[in-house]
């Protein structure tokens, strides 16, 4: 799985594989539903017809995306928070 971690100018999306390296890939590759923080499942085929190429594949997984937001929410909760009501300088 990668994380869509974002656009950049002429079109290109980087990307962050599960080991936190980042890399570009053209964005016209990506659905064209894609946004940052997407979660993509990659899947890469072998030319049945003859065999002298390959393909990637790019699918969204927004369960996958659901359960990282789920994530960030808990741990953004866990958080100490500070002092409520005005505060004096």
């Amino acid at each position: 799985r990668y994380v869509i971690d974002r656009f950049e100018d002429q079109g290109w999306a980087v990307l962050e594989d599960p080991t936190g390296h980042s890399f570009p890939v053209p964005g016209d590759w990506l659905p064209s539903a894609a946004a940052e923080g997407d979660v993509l499942l990659i899947t890469a085929a072998r030319d049945a017809a003859d065999d002298s190429g390959s393909s990637v594949r790019f699918e969204l997984d927004p369960a996958e995306r659901a359960k990282r937001l789920e994530n960030i929410a808990a741990t953004r909760d866990r958080l100490k928070r500070g002092p409520s009501g005005d505060l004096e300088l």
